[in-house]
């Protein structure tokens, strides 16, 4: 399975973190809700952004894309705020924007949301 690269560029907090609801809710007329659990896997989402990610991060970051076939493929990635690791897929790839541009480097602003399988 792929890793997801090492970057030079320092992660932008917060990162976002947001766990799934898997409940099934069911409301009857009287006003009580019958509740019952969809799955019993927890799934997490992370909305990651990067500020002043310089081009050639952002080569290896599209090269890494293109590997795993956008959100086609599962790959590790360790949380960096907490250092675990977890099987996840782009649920949105990334969206680059160049903020910056300095003797012919240019820096990016990088967004895109992970989402465990």
């Amino acid at each position: 399975m792929p890793t997801f690269p090492t970057l030079d560029t320092e992660i932008y907090y917060p990162l976002e973190e947001e766990r799934e609801d898997s409940t099934i809710r069911s409301k009857f007329e009287d006003g009580y809700e019958h509740t019952r659990p969809r799955y019993t896997k927890i799934r997490y989402t992370w909305n990651v952004n990067y500020r002043m990610m310089p081009g050639s991060d952002k080569d290896t970051l599209e090269a890494f894309v293109t590997t795993v076939r956008e959100g086609a493929d599962s790959f590790s990635w360790t949380n960096p705020q907490s250092g675990a690791t977890y099987t996840v897929k782009f649920s949105q790839i990334p969206k680059y924007s160049c903020t910056y541009k300095i003797n012919s480097i240019s820096y990016f602003e990088v967004h895109f949301q992970l989402r465990t399988v």
